[in-house]
């Protein structure tokens, strides 16, 4: 049988445990990639420039199926879709993000930069449903804030109709 996706955490002994695993995990290496636009100097190599595609469809369609397989009940399944760039795969996002809508799940994006085209792309080509938004993240040393603003704007999108409603800034 295989193992679950999914882990619930619902005691400070599942936190530690669930952090002392991500702690653990081998990052990949990227350094041979050389750093920056690798096409600059034209010895591109093919295979790293694979692994450098932006597939936000995939994404869209992998969390789908994660979220569509999730054991737990709940109102409202939210992914959050991050990139500094567009989707850069054969077909673009729009029929993944169509199909997850359709499920009734809700995509934000997270826009590393600020760049108001990919902005406006995220708004046109990749968030979609219920309480959906981008937020854009200019410095990583900004991340922290970052993810707080997102987390409230979250759940004050799942808040009850009658709820009153705040302006996150």
């Amino acid at each position: 049988m295989a193992s679950s996706p999914w882990t619930v955490i619902d005691s400070a002994e599942d936190a530690a445990r669930v952090s002392q695993a991500l702690a653990s995990v081998t990052l990949i290496d990227r350094t041979h990639y050389g750093g920056g636009d690798m096409e600059q100097d034209g010895n591109a190599d093919p295979a790293a420039m694979h692994d450098r595609l932006t597939d936000m469809s995939e994404a869209i369609a992998l969390t789908s199926l994660l979220l569509a397989s999730s054991p737990h009940a709940t109102e409202r399944a939210v992914m959050n879709i991050c990139a500094n760039g567009t989707d850069n795969f054969e077909g673009g996002t729009e029929s993944s993000r169509d199909a997850a809508l359709a499920q009734g799940f809700t995509i934000n994006g997270l826009v590393l930069g600020q760049d108001a085209e990919l902005a406006q792309y995220f708004r046109s080509s990749v968030i979609g449903g219920p309480g959906a938004f981008a937020m854009d993240i200019s410095d990583a040393k900004d991340a922290g804030e970052f993810m707080t603003r997102k987390l409230v704007r979250d759940l004050l999108a799942s808040a009850p109709a009658d709820a009153p409603r705040f302006r996150i800034e």
